[in-house]
């Protein structure tokens, strides 16, 4: 197919850029998603289109509690871990062809980083050159080992403070090694270190660009000619590799939790805010109707103690009570009374509500021409979509179409041309979705929080070819090479192949 061969060339330059010494020959899932977290396998992989553990299962073993997912490169699988107890963080590798482990490394902390309820501080993906292999731990820093396990440099960093623990994962470009900080509200970066030595060569400062947002990115940078693109809270950003300067900027005031990505030289931005979903939304008095019902004293002004405690501002029922389904108004008491004078007046309401609308407008899978510079918000989005938009997982490229999985296994199919549906279809498997999709031989395989590992075809038409059940959470996104399907749940690593 043509368009195929376009990607697959694009790739293959891609891949000399990104990393000197590989070989075409070489077995590599080198990051996050693979290159470039594409979730794309290399030409001619064809893992099972289906899934059982009496025909296809070549092993499993067990693994620590961690989301990080498997990075590959030839016969070994790196994976990060934790043992919150003794404040252990272990990064490891397994034989990829026996499953069995080759080296562990630890290193101890004082404090581990607050994370989400559902979360984990062994978040980060590794990633790898084939001479060294990165990780990065929220609750220590950056860490370089080569591929027998021996320590070559560390970057101790802060504990960051952050609202739900750091998401985002390192990759390497060229002679560095790239690493998204912006979620530390203490001191938001992005940072370039020299991938032999550790030394960094450049830092910058990603204070947000409204107050109002905070600090949050999740996103992993993904690479477009010179320049690296992220997603945080308030913009898309693209900066120059050689010294982080800022290259240009679009204004999203969203969630900054997905990860880009790139194809035919348009960025595909999955920008999420949980109200934002037409479905989803909720209506919220204005003032005079706030304070008719909740005013106790009188004041013309709303307390902590007068606050309503039922009123929400999103719901999201698919998602399920441990993602918290319902967001109470409550619980942001204190960013909503912005002088902390401990009441809210009519001034503060409207501002809030003012917030809440531009959040929900600007909610939407985008697609961005990267050709500009500076502020690009006004003319470089080619076209919007905002039905059934993911929080977490990567939207997919392939074949001029993009792909995504929502809460609830809604899987929406559109033109990466034009943004039309091609086909919206629930997966039959409900529940949350954190994994990102990827994509081999005409494949594209799909994993649910619950456990439930969806594989589709790859057509217009919405076709599942089959479905399998781990019995085990899924939050790490799966590695496809030499024909092969490595999915981590909660407990266990697995490789599928025929």
């Amino acid at each position: 197919m043509k368009k195929n061969s376009f990607i697959l060339i694009s790739f293959g330059v891609f891949y000399l850029f990104l990393f000197p010494l590989i070989k075409a020959q070489e077995v590599v899932w080198p990051q996050f998603r693979g290159v470039n977290s594409s979730g794309i396998a290399k030409e001619g992989q064809s893992p099972p289109e289906k899934l059982d553990t009496a025909t296809n299962l070549l092993w499993k073993t067990a693994v620590p509690e961690g989301h990080s997912s498997p990075c590959i490169w030839d016969n070994q699988i790196f994976l990060t871990g934790v043992d919150k107890d003794s404040e252990a963080f272990f990064t490891f590798c397994i034989d990829r062809k026996t499953g069995e482990q080759i080296w562990l490394q630890t290193i101890k902390t004082d404090t581990v980083e607050t994370v989400h309820a559902i979360s984990s501080p062994a978040n980060a993906t590794v990633a790898t050159d084939g001479e060294r292999v990165y990780a990065y731990f929220g609750s220590y820093g950056l860490i370089c080992y080569d591929l027998n396990g021996t320590e070559q440099w560390k970057i101790p960093l802060p504990v960051p403070a952050s609202r739900h623990g750091m998401g985002s994962s390192p990759i390497v470009c060229g002679d560095f090694v790239i690493l998204n900080c912006c979620h530390d509200q203490n001191d938001p970066r992005i940072m370039a270190v020299h991938r032999e030595n550790g030394s960094i060569v450049w830092q910058v400062d990603l204070s947000p660009r409204d107050s109002r947002l905070g600090h949050e990115s999740y996103s992993t940078p993904v690479i477009r000619n010179k320049e690296f693109i992220i997603y945080r809270r308030g913009s898309i950003e693209a900066y120059n590799i050689e010294d982080g300067s800022l290259k240009w900027w679009f204004i999203n005031t969203t969630d900054g939790v997905s990860t880009p990505v790139i194809g035919n030289g348009v960025v595909y931005v999955a920008t999420f805010t949980a109200a934002g979903d037409p479905e989803w939304q909720t209506e919220i008095s204005d003032f005079r109707t706030l304070i008719t019902e909740n005013d106790i004293n009188k004041d013309s002004l709303i307390s902590e103690e007068e606050f309503p405690k039922d009123l929400y501002f999103w719901n999201r029922p698919d998602a399920g009570e441990e993602f918290g389904s319902k967001a109470y108004l409550s619980n942001f008491f204190g960013y909503l009374d912005y002088d902390q004078n401990g009441t809210i007046d009519q001034n503060e309401w409207n501002l809030t509500l003012s917030m809440f609308k531009e959040l929900f407008s600007e909610h939407g899978l985008l697609a961005i021409d990267p050709e500009g510079k500076g502020n690009i918000t006004f003319t470089g989005m080619q076209w919007k979509h905002v039905k059934d938009v993911p929080e977490a997982p990567c939207p997919l490229y392939f074949n001029n179409r993009i792909y995504m999985i929502k809460n609830g296994g809604i899987v929406t199919c559109l033109n990466a041309e034009t943004g039309s549906l091609i086909f919206r279809e629930k997966l039959g498997s409900a529940g949350a979705y954190i994994s990102s999709p990827v994509i081999a031989g005409e494949k594209i395989y799909i994993g649910s929080r619950n456990g439930i590992i969806s594989i589709l075809e790859v057509s217009d038409t919405f076709n599942v070819l089959s479905q399998y059940d781990l019995n085990e959470y899924i939050m790490a996104t799966p590695a496809i090479v030499d024909n092969k399907l490595y999915i981590r749940g909660s407990d266990f690593l697995y490789a599928f192949g025929n």
